[in-house]
């Protein structure tokens, strides 16, 4: 499966229903205000899905999330409601 534009606004609309913000995007990626991104990246990874901690990047409240196969996201939104009652 590969990715395609059209999941961007879906997944986007997905995170915004957890109270995350998701930052308009043309690029094959989400950056999303989730509080504190090491936190949610070292949860995330646990789960076995792997975002990018921005704080490198001077954003320590956002991650950023690669645009994969449909399948792959729904993957993502269902281990971020679970870190969502987690943090």
């Amino acid at each position: 499966p590969t990715r395609r534009p059209s999941d961007l606004p879906l997944l986007s609309d997905r995170l915004d229903r957890l109270s995350l913000t998701v930052h308009p995007s043309a690029a094959n990626f989400l950056l999303v205000k989730v509080g504190d991104a090491s936190v949610w990246h070292d949860k995330l990874m646990r789960l076995g899905l792997f975002v990018r901690d921005c704080t490198s990047f001077g954003l320590p409240e956002h991650i950023r999330i690669g645009i994969r196969s449909m399948a792959d996201c729904q993957r993502l939104i269902e281990a971020m409601e679970t870190v969502s009652f987690q943090v």
